[in-house]
């Protein structure tokens, strides 16, 4: 009889603080693992099998099922109930199966996972094309997304002083702002609610700025931003959703973005702009894996230090596959997790 191995957020979270090498933090483990796994994902298709996700509607909840295998890396399924209520925020599920035998070998707890995969490809972005000095950032939202946004980009760009993060409530606000103040005393972080001359001063003065949020508007004005910006774009995941306006998506030489399939049916705002015929997918679009195999794209999206850049990410199965099979490797190694007879 086989056993399976149950690991719970908790679990995850002390994991994803564990490094398999002592010379690299955990936070620089996993940004690497993203850019071996978009290299992948853009430059060997054949070793990536990715059907488009499958959505079941209950009367409480849409339940979305997102297999994915990647070649020498491994098999998983992620598992994503969406209240319809809109409460509750979005538990999820990875399955992730044994390669050798094809029994399932662990279910893993994913409210923090899919928050670090995505953050840690916007770091891998933000390490690229950002400012080298970059010394001033700004959040939209203040969940699980944006926290992660803090401490994954804080670790390739540690020139960061001044963290500004805007919510549209309070509450939710100061409790993150308290518990970033707790994880990073060497920063200084400031909070805005609603949209004031606060906000346009916070985004004159980003160097990087990152959207977190669900928004179906945009949340800053494009006019605001300053030249050399770099931003990162995960919220909008549907086409009806827009957390940037039109005139930031124009500001780029080229948008990066984690997959060109995915954001041509995905990603509102630059659908959009597709749509209404000022970007054509196949020539203004680069996917960050071409970019990681090709550094000279990388000084076409940014021939100068005053051009503004877009990396746009509406998640591929491809990393949930690599950072699930991550931290059940992890769990393996040091014995974490509940074992049950499957």
């Amino acid at each position: 009889m086989s056993e399976l191995r149950i690991l719970t957020k908790d679990q995850v979270d002390q994991l994803l603080e564990k490094s398999s090498d002592s010379m690299v933090s955990p936070q620089v483990e996993i940004i690497n693992l993203m850019a071996d796994t978009f290299s992948t994902f853009s430059n060997s298709p054949d070793l990536v099998q990715a059907p488009h996700r499958i959505t079941l509607q209950t009367p409480n909840h849409a339940v979305l099922y997102m297999p994915t295998r990647v070649d020498g890396m491994g098999t998983a399924m992620k598992v994503v109930s969406v209240p319809k209520d809109g409460k509750g925020g979005l538990p999820s599920k990875i399955l992730v199966m044994n390669e050798a035998t094809g029994e399932l070998r662990a279910v893993v707890n994913a409210a923090a996972l899919t928050a670090i995969r995505t953050a840690a490809g916007c770091a891998l972005a933000t390490m690229h094309l950002a400012a080298r000095n970059a010394s001033n950032m700004l959040v939209f939202g203040a969940g699980a997304q944006s926290i992660a946004h803090v401490d994954l980009i804080a670790a390739i760009r540690p020139t960061i002083k001044h963290v500004t993060v805007w919510n549209r409530s309070k509450e939710r606000l100061e409790s993150v702002l308290t518990l970033l103040r707790e994880k990073h005393g060497n920063m200084v972080f400031t909070g805005i609610v609603g949209n004031n001359e606060a906000l346009e001063q916070a985004v004159r003065d980003a160097q990087i700025i990152c959207t977190c949020t669900n928004s179906y508007e945009p949340v800053f004005n494009g006019e605001w931003v300053q030249p050399g910006t770099h931003i990162n774009s995960v919220g909008s995941y549907r086409l009806d959703m827009q957390e940037i306006d039109q005139v930031t998506v124009a500001l780029p030489r080229k948008i990066v973005v984690d997959s060109r399939e995915a954001c041509k049916i995905e990603a509102g705002e630059h659908v959009q702009a597709v749509n209404d015929g000022h970007r054509n997918p196949d020539t203004d679009w680069v996917e960050i894996g071409e970019m990681l195999k090709k550094p000279e794209l990388v000084s076409q999206v940014r021939q100068s230090e005053s051009d503004v850049t877009i990396f746009k990410s509406v998640g591929v199965g491809a990393q949930d596959v690599a950072i699930a099979e991550l931290i059940v490797r992890r769990a393996e190694h040091e014995n974490i997790g509940q074992m049950v007879d499957a």
